[in-house]
């Protein structure tokens, strides 16, 4: 037999009241039963019994009897619990609609572009790759990038493919010989192999991210640099169209 503690603490954790555990509980045991009999049995207060067993009643977990005087009968345990899973849900579902509302308005604000650089330091090359994923969501017409990438950096990948998805015209010039890496980007981009060395990024011809650690070595920080400065974004810009011209295509 399931201890009442142990369904106390699951009605509980379903978001339930004191009142409305006790008054279920009740019911369990005496299946169908009027206001005053349920009042005793649970030791809910006469003076709120009644609002209890309405609320119970609108959402589908007792059914109220028509009778004089009017007595509740407890739906079927599945029932009551399988409803109370169904309103869990849907305030988690809420919740969720609401925080994506906030994330949009706390949104990563980019550089200002009349801020012509920054060099920031990071503990971990992950949180490098995290603020670079940050700044490709804002793209909006090309990317083109020197990397050196494996499955294990998602939130970059995410980015790749989220820019492709939107259309965004997207180049990666990867330093090794990867075959499965254009299948974990996204079909839509245009990829070459070439040795090149660097970490670095230009998003809509505006705007040049390199990092200056080299992230292939372990290291207690890592460095990088972010520029709004059109003259560096042109030399990355002809640097990478060299490169390319003599890349070899990945199939």
């Amino acid at each position: 037999m399931v201890r009442e503690e142990r369904v106390k603490e699951v009605l509980t954790n379903l978001g339930l009241t004191d009142y409305e555990i006790r008054t279920l509980l009740s019911l369990f045991k005496l299946k169908e039963a009027k206001a005053p009999q349920i009042s005793q049995y649970s030791q809910v207060p006469k003076t709120r019994i009644y609002d209890i067993l309405d609320s119970l009643v609108q959402r589908g977990l007792i059914v109220e009897m028509h009778n004089r005087p009017k007595r509740y009968r407890i739906m079927e345990a599945g029932k009551v619990f399988g409803t109370l899973i169904e309103e869990k849900k849907k305030t988690f579902d809420d919740i969720e609609k609401e925080v994506d509302a906030v994330v949009k308005e706390l949104s990563y604000a980019s550089i200002p572009e009349d801020q012509e650089d920054t060099v920031i330091k990071v503990k971990s090359k992950n949180d490098f790759l995290k603020i670079l994923a940050q700044e490709l969501d804002n793209a909006k017409e090309n990317v083109i990038g020197f990397i050196d990438l494996d499955a294990g950096h998602s939130p970059l990948i995410k980015s790749i493919k989220g820019a492709t998805d939107r259309k965004v015209n997207v180049k990666i010039l990867h330093h090794r010989q990867h075959k499965d890496m254009k299948r974990y980007l996204s079909e839509n981009l245009e990829f070459k192999h070439v040795n090149h060395g660097l970490t670095a990024f230009t998003i809509d011809n505006k705007k040049a991210i390199i990092a200056l650690s080299n992230l292939n070595k372990d290291k207690s920080e890592y460095n990088f640099a972010i520029w709004n400065h059109k003259p560096i974004v042109d030399v990355l810009n002809n640097h990478f169209a060299a490169c390319w011209d003599k890349a070899k295509t990945v199939q």
